[in-house]
């Protein structure tokens, strides 16, 4: 959570230049992230989540005012405030990232509208694979705003995934390169580690902590070494 101000840098930039109030995308990171009200939780088994909703004002619309600027965007927003009327906001919503980062162990997140697959092809070289969602409408609550949903939601990979994940993709190749060396073999996972107060233990084996906070990938670690420990059980039978 700490890594948005000098990673995405450039995608800050892009999100705000235009923008008088200068608070779209992430840039409530900005300033002093460790304060701010969003959190994560660990939940064991190696699962976590990062909730950035605590950082917006709750009500409709909300998410979208804070949406990132792509192309086209304000043409699908007028038709859906047309089509809608006071209904807008919330479909509006539909249409952004939500801002919660899931991450399910060992290799599934879900970053808003997003998912990424991490599929290792080698002990050192792994594919991260993105996909975009659709809302679905059984019960047709949305009629024929659907489309324009979806289109607007298609549209929002043209921030975060085009713009945010080439960065993380940078960031991800450079570990690989820094854990080759032979200068220092450890990896530091001490933020945030041993601060009174800081990690909340909620019971149940769940961990409650800043946003910017390293306590997740401590637990997940060692989740991961754990396993790697454990003498494998592994049955497998056919279905008559």
């Amino acid at each position: 959570g700490y890594h948005v101000v000098f990673s995405h840098r450039s995608l800050l930039d892009m999100e705000n230049r235009l923008v008088a109030e200068g608070d779209k995308g992430m840039s409530y990171y900005k300033g002093r992230p460790d304060e701010a009200p969003m959190y994560m939780k660990y939940f064991g088994h190696g699962h976590h989540y990062k909730d950035k909703r605590p950082n917006m004002e709750i009500k409709p619309g909300a998410m979208w005012a804070v949406e990132s600027p792509h192309p086209g965007m304000e043409h699908y927003e007028a038709e859906l405030r047309r089509m809608l009327g006071d209904r807008a906001p919330e479909a509006l919503d539909l249409a952004s990232s939500e801002p919660v980062n899931i991450n399910i162990f060992p290799n599934l997140s879900i970053l808003g509208n997003h998912l990424q697959v991490f599929e290792p092809l080698s002990v050192n070289e792994t594919n991260a694979i993105w996909y975009g969602t659709a809302v679905v409408d059984d019960e047709g609550v949305w009629g024929d705003a659907l489309p324009l949903i979806n289109a607007l939601r298609m549209r929002t990979q043209e921030g975060f995934p085009n713009f945010g994940e080439v960065d993380d993709l940078a960031n991800f190749e450079e570990i690989q390169r820094g854990l080759a060396a032979f200068e220092d073999e450890w990896v530091y996972m001490h933020r945030g580690m041993d601060i009174p107060g800081r990690t909340v233990d909620l019971g149940e084996g769940v961990l409650k902590a800043p946003a910017t906070d390293e306590m997740f990938m401590r637990e997940y670690i060692q989740y991961w070494k754990r396993l790697m420990q454990t003498e494998p059980n592994v049955q497998i039978k056919r279905e008559p």
